[in-house]
C-alpha cells in the first residue's frame, strides 16, 4: 500500500498492511539517537519512514494584554 492509501483505509476501518506511523519527538530524545547512531543530517519523519507528517503553528492573534 502507498502511505496515502494507507491512512486512508485505516480511517474508513479497512484492512491496511501496518498501522499508519506518526510520532513527535523531545530534542533530548533525537540528541541520544544521534549519539546512537542515527545520522546527523537524518529527518525523522523520512528516516523512520512516517506516514502521516503533521505540523504545529501558534494561531493566536498575538494582542498585547491591556488591563480595562
Amino acid at each position: 500500500m502507498t502511505k496515502r492509501e494507507r491512512v486512508l483505509a485505516a480511517l474508513e476501518h479497512r484492512k491496511t498492511d501496518r498501522i499508519p506511523i506518526n510520532d513527535s519527538f523531545w530534542e533530548d530524545t533525537l540528541a541520544r539517537w544521534h549519539k546512537e547512531g542515527m545520522p546527523a543530517d537524518a529527518i525523522p519523519r523520512e528516516y523512520f519512514d512516517f506516514d502521516i507528517v503533521s505540523f504545529s503553528l501558534d494561531s493566536s492573534p498575538g494582542f498585547l494584554p491591556k488591563l480595562l
